[in-house]
């Protein structure tokens, strides 16, 4: 579990250039929304836990032979969810808004109300849900 947990926040502060973020934080560190860098931190920590505790549940329903496509969709799309919104929502580019670059759409999580943090919390929700349907069978 620590290694899916690890290989996903890994990718997700790869693919989010999140490092990119670190460096600049020092000059504008008086400019920085604190409480919305932190709780991105932690949604993106908290995401990848739940993904690690979904992959090993969908694993052991897998063994038992068990079907489980209702609970793998759901982490996919989770799973999916979450790296599209990165580690910090509003400061660095994520994967969603670079994949609708490619077609002309100008986007940004910045422009959502809470500036993405919604994101973060329904793929908490979908991720929640998928581990809720996955120990339910398996009990």
């Amino acid at each position: 579990m620590l290694g899916i947990f690890f290989a996903y926040l890994s990718i997700n502060i790869f693919l989010s250039q999140f490092y990119v973020t670190l460096i600049y934080i020092p000059y504008y560190v008086s400019t920085i929304n604190w409480g919305q860098l932190l709780l991105g931190i932690f949604l993106s920590i908290a995401i990848s836990a739940l993904v690690s505790m979904n992959l090993v549940l969908l694993y052991i329903r897998h063994l038992e032979r068990k079907s489980i496509s209702k609970e793998s969709t759901v982490t996919f799309a989770a799973s999916v969810g979450g790296l599209a919104t990165g580690v910090c929502t509003v400061c660095a580019s994520s994967f969603l808004p670079e994949i609708l670059g490619f077609f002309g759409v100008s986007f940004s999580f910045f422009n959502l109300p809470f500036k993405g943090i919604e994101l973060q919390l329904g793929v908490i929700a979908l991720l929640l849900a998928g581990i809720y349907f996955s120990r339910k069978q398996i009990h």
